[in-house]
């Protein structure tokens, strides 16, 4: 997904924090959607994305582990770009 729009923009925030946590295919999909659109962000949606998983695996509200491991790849991402 190319973040071209405020709406493009809202749209991947509002996917992200539909599928953080679920136990389904979403996860893998909205993860690699952010991880394609990673250099199209501001480096504030970038640090949101970090804080909002982190918090989660550090809450236990992440998912499973295979979606926990989703998140993490999001993690490994650089902040700057």
């Amino acid at each position: 997904m190319k973040i071209e729009s405020d709406d493009d923009r809202l749209i991947l925030i509002a996917a992200f924090r539909y599928a953080l946590g679920r136990a389904s295919y979403m996860p893998a999909v909205v993860a690699e959607q952010i991880a394609a659109s990673w250099n199209d962000m501001t480096e504030y949606d970038r640090k949101l994305f970090h804080g909002e998983i982190r918090e989660a695996i550090d809450r236990g509200c992440a998912g499973m582990s295979c979606d926990v491991a989703t998140w993490q790849r999001i993690l490994d991402l650089p902040l700057a770009g």
